[in-house]
């Protein structure tokens, strides 16, 4: 990983999310890890600091579009380059079609898709 300095991780404080975080930063890495809880960012980054990685965290809504536009350049700003994308995020729903929430289905193709989409395409205009 020694050509690779900053990563971006979504969901990145828990689960799989978070074992990508600490294995990146045990590499060097930087990690920047986004998470839709705070308390999770804030235990966790201390917790990886206290281990001496460099961990920063950013409470991120990937189903809010105004977040997610233009995310990538305010991270970079805040960071510096961003050389790695992780996008780990995402959420479930279960319900028979009749049982449905359209607006819980919205919100999970948001943090799923669109978000995983955006990101990336942001990523590939800035590398």
């Amino acid at each position: 990983m020694e050509n690779f300095q900053r990563a971006l991780v979504t969901g990145g404080s828990s689960g799989i999310g978070l074992a990508i975080t600490e294995a990146l930063a045990q590499r060097g890495v930087q990690v920047v890890m986004l998470s839709n809880i705070a308390e999770d960012l804030e235990r966790e980054g201390l917790r990886l600091r206290g281990a001496g990685l460099k961990v920063e965290g950013e409470l991120r809504y990937l189903d809010d579009r105004s977040q997610l536009s233009g995310l990538w350049g305010r991270l970079e700003e805040s960071w510096g380059p961003i050389d790695i994308l992780v996008n780990n995020a995402g959420i479930g729903y279960h319900a028979t079609l009749c049982e449905s929430d359209l607006e819980k289905i919205r919100q999970l193709f948001e943090v799923n898709f669109f978000a995983p989409l955006a990101l990336c395409q942001q990523a590939l205009a800035a590398m």
